[in-house]
């Protein structure tokens, strides 16, 4: 099992070396964590799951994604340099036993920057050794602002209430804090929003730490047969479905062959989470 392990690490390092292009780092001002606990399967209101989910803001910018996620896009971007400087497979650093860094994969895949310079924001996901990314205009939200108060995370927060993607939502967001921005793709209220939750109770994200503080991260243009641009969010959302259908397509790639008994024992395990994450976030 060791050998197979290592044979798919080296595969994402050749994909990640051939196709990283760098542009430039974007500095953060903001760092809000959200604790995110949601109900992956619809059919089952016993098993919820929680993530550490941050949003970075800058002046123009904000960027969500999972910490797990960040984490590790940090490290690739360590080892995209080294491979750049050095012009040779790099060795990932190992994770210190018992530390934070010692968690397991990102439960979230996915990661949003917004531009609000422009109005419009850019979703990507991976998908196996694939990345999908489509560009859309920043959702317009008909908000309903309800003359409630209450405090989170030591901030006066007020209450507004939307629809979003199928489903209704109920904000609390802080004046004190005067940037249109929050969780997701949610934006349009006069402060920073703080908690979020649908009114199934199937998606909540509660802040629980909010930082003012400069963070880095190094944002590089994809290229190459494994990133996928679409125009689209339908077609986006559709090439998910397809490869969520079909996981040996997640691992199909020109640079060396996945080893056959790695791909079956990947393929079961998509399959099996794809059947327990069928209450996504948008309807």
């Amino acid at each position: 099992m060791k050998h197979i392990i290592s044979a798919l690490c080296c595969c994402l390092l050749i994909c990640m070396h051939s196709s990283a292009q760098y542009e430039k780092k974007v500095d953060f001002n903001y760092v809000v964590s959200y604790s995110y606990e949601f109900q992956p399967d619809s059919t089952d209101p016993g098993f919820r799951l929680k993530e550490t989910m941050l949003l970075l803001i800058g002046k123009d910018f904000s960027q969500f994604i999972s910490e797990d996620l960040f984490r590790d896009d940090s490290i690739l971007a360590a080892l995209r340099e080294e491979a750049e400087r050095t012009q040779s497979m790099p060795r990932r650093p190992p994770r210190p036993q018992g530390s934070a860094s010692d968690r397991q994969r990102a439960k979230i895949a996915y990661k949003i920057f917004k531009e609000f310079s422009v109005g419009q924001y850019t979703m990507s996901a991976a998908f196996g050794l694939h990345h999908a990314e489509h560009v859309s205009p920043i959702d317009q939200l008909n908000w309903q602002l309800v003359q409630e108060e209450k405090q989170i995370a030591g901030f006066t927060c007020k209450k507004a209430t939307t629809s979003f993607s199928g489903r209704k939502y109920t904000a609390w967001y802080t004046t004190e804090i005067p940037i249109s921005d929050g969780p997701h793709k949610f934006t349009g209220l006069p402060g920073l929003i703080l908690s979020l939750s649908d009114t199934a109770g199937h998606h909540m994200f509660t802040a629980i730490n909010v930082e003012k503080k400069s963070k880095s991260a190094q944002l590089h243009k994809r290229s190459g047969p494994l990133f996928h641009l679409f125009a689209t969010k339908e077609e986006f959302i559709a090439y998910g479905k397809e490869m969520k259908a079909d996981p040996a397509k997640m691992y199909e790639q020109p640079y060396m062959q996945v080893p056959e008994e790695l791909l079956q024992l990947q393929v079961e395990k998509i399959k099996k989470s794809v059947a327990k994450n069928n209450n996504p976030i948008e309807l």
